[in-house]
C-alpha cells in the first residue's frame, strides 16, 4: 500500500508518536497518495500541463468530445510529470482528465495515452454566475507524495481509540497533513466516514468491495474557488483490473458528505 520510502518514514513517525502497539495496524491500512496543489497561475503557454479549472487540452481527434455536453472541466494531470505513477499503478505517461456534472454530484474520467503534440485546447462554456463552478480558479498543478491513514469510521481507528492511543494518533495525522491546500488527489485510501466507499462502488459497478480502489478525489477549497455544497468531497473509484488495463470508462463517482 505504501512505496518503500514512505514505509520507512511512517515507521519513524510511529515511533516518535509512541504508537508502537498499533504499528502493524497503521502500516497495513496506510496508502500512498499524490496531492495535487497549486503551482501558480496557469498561463496556457504549453499544451498538456497539469491543470485545475479553465479549459482542458484534449486529443485532436477526441473520441469522447460528445460526452462533455453539460459537463464542467475540473482537472487534468500529465502523468509523465509524476515520478511515482508506475509505482502507484497509474500509467507512466499520457493525460488523465476529470469532468463533473453541473451539480458536482458525479463525474466522468477520461485517459489519453498520447503525447502533448497530439492535443488541442478545448474552449469550455462559462458556467452561469450562480453555478457551483462559477468561482473556480484556473491554476497549474504540481504533485507531491503524501500518506493516507485510516480515519474516523474505520476499524483500524476504532482499535487505536480503544487502546487509548488516539491523542498520539491525532498528532501523527497532523504531522502528515500537507502544508499547502490540496485541490485534488490521486490514489490514496478509500473513504469510510459514511461507510466504506468500496462497497458503494461494488454495488454500482459490480465485483467485490476489495476489488475497488480510490483513483482520485476532488476537495472543496476556498483557495481553489470550488466549494461543493458544505465542503463535500467528490470521489472517483476504479476496479484494480480496469486500472491495470487502463480502462477508465467505468470509474464510479460519488459525493461524500464530510
Amino acid at each position: 500500500m505504501l512505496i518503500e520510502a514512505q514505509a520507512e518514514l511512517l515507521d519513524s513517525l510511529i515511533g516518535q508518536h509512541e504508537l508502537h502497539a498499533v504499528t502493524e495496524t497503521i502500516k497495513r491500512a496506510a496508502y500512498t497518495r499524490v496531492d495535487l496543489v497549486s503551482a501558480g497561475e496557469e498561463t496556457y503557454a504549453t499544451l498538456g500541463t497539469s491543470r485545475f479549472g479553465g479549459d482542458p487540452d484534449i486529443p485532436i481527434n477526441c473520441s469522447w468530445l460528445d460526452r462533455l455536453e453539460g459537463m464542467v472541466f475540473v482537472f487534468q494531470v500529465c502523468l509523465a510529470d509524476l515520478a511515482w505513477s508506475t509505482s502507484l499503478g497509474l500509467p507512466p505517461s499520457g493525460m488523465l482528465y476529470v469532468f463533473a456534472d453541473e451539480e458536482a454530484d458525479s463525474a466522468s474520467t477520461f485517459y489519453f495515452p498520447g503525447a502533448s503534440d497530439e492535443l488541442i485546447r478545448h474552449r469550455m462554456p462559462a458556467p452561469q454566475p450562480d453555478n457551483i463552478f462559477s468561482e473556480m480558479k484556473c491554476v497549474r498543478l504540481k504533485g507531491s507524495l503524501g500518506i493516507d491513514l485510516p480515519s474516523y469510521g474505520s476499524d483500524e481507528f476504532d482499535e487505536i481509540e480503544e487502546l487509548g492511543l488516539d491523542k498520539g494518533y491525532q498528532s501523527l495525522e497532523e504531522r502528515l497533513t500537507p502544508a499547502d491546500e490540496v485541490f485534488c488527489q490521486l490514489r490514496g485510501r478509500y473513504a469510510e466516514l459514511n461507510g466504506d466507499l468500496r462497497e458503494d462502488a461494488a454495488k454500482a459497478g459490480g465485483g467485490n468491495a476489495r476489488d475497488w480502489r480510490s483513483l482520485w478525489k476532488i476537495f472543496s477549497s476556498l483557495e481553489s474557488g470550488l466549494v461543493i455544497s458544505d465542503h463535500h468531497v467528490l470521489h472517483g473509484m476504479i476496479k484494480d483490473q480496469e486500472l491495470a488495463t487502463r480502462t477508465f470508462a467505468n470509474v464510479f463517482s460519488i459525493r461524500e458528505v464530510v
